[in-house]
């Protein structure tokens, strides 16, 4: 992920900061990024939630990643949702890694394994069984991304030769719903920390939420 100059830079910014504040953190996170994404994505979001990015000169997330850390908006993103997913997902595995990091640090996904098993996980044509194994690829197995996303393209050809046109509607509206609730919830937690929306736009969007899930629990 990091080139030279990027890495120099990274260097350069951590000599003229304080060895114990947050910004230190982050970037002594990017530097290990590729053995510990899991980490630098908990950062991020943080960053991100909080709005740190603007306490340290920066108009946006893009450009804080772009030009303190030196990594692209997209890698940025993945490694939120990623992360984000993990811990909503997959909480006793969070914890177990942030526990004892040296008996998993051997079989660690990937971020690229973990994104893809991320979005089979609204996948409508993947079935529940089907997310079990994957899950157990991604996981516990820390199979290659590669090929975790060869079984999820196998899987889900699979299924989709087997549904009815109906059932298929009824699963991608289910899960377009559902990346509308989750769209809200990301949306109106940026809100509350940036301060970029008024309280009572706030509270529409809650009820607006509110709404949908109930959409859900109809379906």
């Amino acid at each position: 992920m990091k080139n030279t100059a990027s890495m120099n830079r990274i260097d350069a910014r951590l000599q003229d900061l304080e060895p114990g504040s947050y910004r230190y953190h982050v970037l002594e996170a990017c530097k290990k990024f590729k053995t510990t994404w899991m980490q630098l994505g908990e950062i991020l979001h943080s960053v991100h939630r909080d709005a740190l990015y603007k306490e340290w000169g920066y108009e946006n997330f893009e450009k804080y990643c772009s030009k303190e850390l030196g990594i692209k908006h997209a890698t940025a993103l993945k490694l939120l949702k990623s992360y984000y997913f993990l811990e909503k997902e997959e909480t006793s595995y969070v914890q177990r890694v942030k526990s004892e990091p040296e008996d998993v640090e051997q079989k660690l996904p990937d971020l690229e394994a973990v994104n893809a098993l991320r979005l089979a996980r609204t996948n409508p044509n993947i079935e529940s069984a089907q997310y079990g194994k994957l899950r157990k690829q991604v996981l516990e197995d820390a199979v290659d991304a590669k090929d975790v996303k060869k079984s999820i393209r196998m899987m889900s050809e699979q299924t989709a030769e087997t549904k009815d046109p109906e059932q298929v509607r009824a699963e991608r509206r289910m899960t377009y719903l559902k990346k509308v609730v989750r769209f809200l919830d990301a949306a109106k937690l940026e809100a509350m920390g940036s301060r970029f929306l008024p309280p009572q736009i706030i509270d529409q969007l809650d009820d607006i939420q509110v709404r949908i899930e109930k959409e859900l629990d109809l379906a």
